[in-house]
């Protein structure tokens, strides 16, 4: 008769220690994260639907520009985020998260070309109030400095729903805003602008960049503002 392989004299203990350990290790890694749905969003455009109801919001360019001074040039997009100072208190990341249709009519050398750009925004708007009448109270700057963010989003491979970010900490006047938010006593308002120069002339007729708005019944696919500890 075989005898017996000798027990392990190991503990076991010792193993479910370890394992115990790194999934500590791993929940003290994880990230404060803060996320933050959007109060209002508003595609500026004349033949634009009730926004209340639209689930898509829209932006594009014409002749290079993605805003003019008189807003005539293409269309752009709104929203507004309220911010509390507990969550913007030691949050140096901050990301917009849209999502996009799995179906859309450019690619990614258009991206490239004629990326997505986030810029400061109007506050001054109500998207149930909201009439195109309006547009001309709430044009975006046209400078520079006023894009806090850009990128050049990828087209789904799938044909899938597709969500990306852009990061806004690394504009030190956007920093500057959530210092701001974090010492205040009240909430904040944040309003972003979506602008790009990508135009349906040159990109084809469905070069226009498209979002879920915050009134799509799917919340995962509504905007978002990310707001995380991670270093």
């Amino acid at each position: 008769m075989r005898t017996p392989a000798p027990a392990d004299p190991r503990p076991p203990r010792i193993i479910f220690g370890m394992t115990s350990w790194l999934a500590f290790a791993v929940l003290a890694q994880s990230p404060n994260v803060v996320t933050i749905e959007a109060t209002d969003d508003v595609w500026v455009y004349g033949h634009a639907q009730d926004q209340t109801q639209d689930e898509y919001v829209r932006c594009w360019g014409a002749d290079g520009q993605a805003v003019s001074a008189d807003g005539t040039a293409g269309s752009w997009s709104l929203l507004k985020f309220a911010v509390k100072p507990d969550q913007a208190k030691g949050k140096p990341q901050v990301f917009l998260e849209l999502t996009m249709p799995g179906k859309v009519g450019w690619d990614a050398a258009d991206a490239k070309a004629f990326p997505l750009q986030v810029r400061w925004g109007s506050a001054s708007f109500s998207e149930k109030e909201w009439e195109f009448g309006l547009a001309s109270t709430v044009i975006p700057s046209a400078a520079e400095d006023a894009i806090i963010g850009v990128v050049s989003p990828e087209p789904s491979q799938d044909e899938k729903p597709r969500a990306f970010r852009v990061e806004l900490s690394k504009n030190p006047r956007f920093a500057a805003w959530m210092d701001r938010a974090a010492a205040g006593k009240e909430t904040a308002t944040l309003s972003l602008a979506r602008s790009s120069t990508i135009d349906p002339v040159q990109a084809g007729e469905g070069g226009i960049y498209k979002f879920f708005s915050r009134t799509t019944d799917n919340a995962a696919y509504r905007p978002k503002l990310i707001l995380s500890s991670a270093q």
